[in-house]
């Protein structure tokens, strides 16, 4: 399998560096928002931004839609989250746990919980229906990167900036082992949406991979990136994942070997001048969508070449 990968639309916008995109109530809807202290919304096929933007009052890290809710998560870089309820058009929640940065926000289905992620070492479990914390968890002394839900056996990974991920049972909110997985920060951890596998990257470019039915022993390690690895994003059909990079490049893998395919840069794609923060491949048209510190927003088209 090969893969060609070509710029679809770049978006421009936004006036700073940006750390987050995320999905939207529609397919070919995305969010996006960062040091601008803004919140975007883009059609997919447009290159500029549509009428609407949610303007705060701290740099934004984290971003997520509540589809059910209709409601919009803000993660700041002073430790608040801020809920929006869109319909509507308002703030309706402003949560406070966290003191530093929230990285990371996901929602959890099965139990209809939201977990945030911070700089500050903690996790926190809130009620997505009352906005009640559930749990606070101190995991670290370093940042909580970023964390990944298993829905089928309701287990999170927490990607650690000490190094090591943590598995917890989101069940009953314990801690069910941790290993050591990076010589430096953990920045980013991923299950494999078809093997039973779990995918780490982090601040020291490597890539590693860990069989979950094997007490999550090492399966491989590459040194996938020059600089830190930021995020990791899988296509939502093909077996293929992305992976962002601190070196302004994003790199293709094959997801059923770990070989890789195909390097996406500022000299060869017209990509990314600077860090890239935070990738995002959607269902609409198959798009790969990244960002970063130069401020744009740049989606990709993928074909994939069978040999």
């Amino acid at each position: 399998m090969k893969t060609l990968t070509t710029p679809y639309i770049k978006y421009s916008g936004h006036a700073g560096p940006l750390y987050t995109i995320a999905h939207a109530d529609k397919e070919n809807f995305i969010f996006s928002g960062g040091s601008d202290k803004t919140i975007a919304k883009w059609n997919l096929d447009v290159s500029e931004p549509e009428n609407f933007s949610i303007k705060l009052q701290h740099t934004i890290y984290s971003i997520l839609y509540t589809k059910a809710s209709h409601q919009l998560w803000i993660g700041q870089s002073q430790g608040g989250i801020h809920v929006v309820d869109l319909e509507n058009k308002k703030e309706i929640k402003w949560l406070q746990s966290h003191s530093k940065g929230v990285f990371d926000l996901l929602y959890n289905s099965n139990n209809h919980t939201v977990i945030s992620c911070s700089a500050d070492g903690t996790l926190a479990i809130w009620d997505a229906e009352n906005f009640s914390l559930l749990s606070l968890f101190h995991l670290t002394k370093e940042k909580v990167r970023k964390a990944s839900l298993y829905l089928e056996n309701n287990l999170l990974a927490v990607a650690l900036g000490n190094g090591d991920i943590c598995l917890m049972d989101m069940t009953n909110y314990k801690e069910v082992h941790s290993f050591h997985a990076h010589n430096l920060s953990a920045n980013v951890v991923v299950f494999h949406p078809s093997f039973p596998l779990l995918i780490s990257g982090g601040r020291d470019a490597h890539l590693n991979i860990w069989d979950i039915q094997n007490n999550y022993k090492k399966v491989d390690s590459i040194p996938a990136h020059n600089y830190a690895i930021y995020d990791i994003a899988f296509h939502p059909s093909f077996p293929l994942f992305a992976t962002a990079s601190r070196d302004k490049s994003i790199k293709l893998w094959n997801a059923e070997n770990g070989t890789f395919l195909e390097k996406i840069e500022r000299k060869t794609h017209q990509a990314h001048t600077h860090s890239i923060n935070k990738l995002l491949w959607v269902k609409f048209k198959d798009l790969l969508i990244s960002t970063g510190d130069d401020s744009a927003i740049i989606s990709w088209n993928t074909q994939i070449i069978n040999q």
